[in-house]
């Protein structure tokens, strides 16, 4: 019987080389307020047994925490000064200690997130553990152009490291494109945790009742979240009534609230919620609005399909894959598109209840006990492929 990987447990280093600071966060935020893929998988290994930890970089001292026994060492980097802006500082934070310390101990795997937007630490790393002796598996995790250096850093990474995973279409065959033989690339989505996100019939008590719309986003250009306020006060300048409940913060956030307060007075806001919360958010809406202009694999859609909410997202990347026939998807930039979605599921009860179906049958693979087999299956095949070459 061949030996997976999710049979055998496993030293995994998580490697994210940035600073919660870029999202305006602070570092004890990790995994409460700052609940992203890397937190929530992370979870899911050390609750199968594997022993994990997780690197980031701090804009303060060296320090370390603990996240439900998860050890998560910050790492004090080099630099743009902080009144630089977030797009400038992103990618080129760099820390030497960061590198010492990923390949200390036993580590069986390295496994790096932000591969095409932190491209000068990727290279750095990759080149680190295969001085270690350690192989790398990269996750792709959105995109983000840099300068000649960056690119090299990223092309020297491409040729060292031993498998991909892409949290979309999209993002797989972009390794492909670049010589990445097929074997080497998987795609993988974002998860949610089914003890969490689970349905309740809430279904809307008539027609003339408010629709009831959810916002979930971090509040930033690349969210794009002036498209979505923009839409739902199109769609409530037609007489429509709406409730509206916003989840988020970020530099956009006054603009934001000031939009949506004038279409309604019906507004709720919160610039935080814990996770449980959020679920019953998810439950008690009739639908999700959500117009990022690009995501690696989005969280917020797979939770929200998890407690039957429909979705009306933007046709992007990383979510197109993740709705995949369980929503509505308008395109980029487009409010009237946005604004045309929400009178169709007004107007459609028996839509909202299809897509509502469609939302629980497109996620039911994508818990995070699933999401952690797959990965198992990824670092098998690389260490065992390591093993044969040995």
């Amino acid at each position: 019987m061949r030996t997976t990987a999710s049979t055998k447990r496993l030293r995994i280093a998580h490697v994210q080389p940035m600073t919660l600071d870029l999202f305006g966060h602070d570092d004890i935020d990790f995994g409460t307020k700052a609940s992203y893929f890397l937190p929530n998988l992370a979870r899911a290994q050390a609750a199968v047994g594997h022993g994990v930890v997780i690197h980031l970089m701090t804009s303060s001292r060296s320090h370390s925490l603990e996240l439900e026994g998860i050890e998560v060492r910050f790492h004090r980097c080099l630099q743009p000064p902080a009144l630089a802006r977030p797009h400038r500082r992103f990618g080129r934070q760099l820390s030497l200690g960061m590198l010492r310390d990923i390949v200390s101990g036993k580590t069986n795997v390295v496994h790096f997130h932000g591969v095409r937007n932190c491209q000068l630490m990727f290279g750095a790393v990759v080149g680190r553990a295969a001085r270690g002796g350690i192989p790398v598996i990269a996750h792709d995790q959105g995109n983000r152009e840099g300068w000649a250096i960056e690119d090299r850093a990223f092309r020297y990474g491409l040729r060292r490291t031993a498998a991909f995973i892409a949290g979309n279409s999209e993002s797989a065959e972009l390794f492909r494109s670049r010589g990445i033989p097929e074997q080497r690339v998987y795609t993988i989505p974002n998860g949610y945790d089914p003890r969490v996100f689970f349905p309740e019939c809430t279904e809307r008590e008539s027609d003339s009742c408010p629709l009831r719309i959810l916002f979930v986003s971090r509040l930033t250009p690349e969210k794009d979240p002036l498209t979505a306020v923009e839409g739902i006060a199109i769609f409530a300048g037609s007489r429509r009534a709406i409730d509206v409940t916003l989840i988020g913060e970020g530099a956009l956030r006054r603009e934001v609230e000031t939009r949506l307060a004038s279409a309604t007075d019906r507004l709720v806001t919160y610039d935080h919620v814990p996770q449980t919360d959020l679920a019953e958010h998810y439950r008690s809406a009739d639908v999700l609005v959500l117009t990022s202009l690009g995501e690696g694999s989005n969280q917020t859609v797979v939770e929200a399909m998890a407690c039957g909410l429909p979705v009306v997202a933007t046709d992007v990347r990383g979510i197109r894959d993740v709705v995949d026939g369980a929503g509505i998807l308008v395109p980029p930039g487009d409010s009237s598109a946005v604004a045309s979605a929400l009178t169709q599921v007004a107007d459609k009860p028996t839509l909202l209840a299809t897509l509502r179906q469609r939302g629980l049958d497109r996620v039911r693979s994508l818990t995070w006990a699933t999401i952690v087999d797959e990965i198992d299956r990824v670092y098998s095949d690389v260490l065992d492929a390591g093993r044969d070459r040995g």
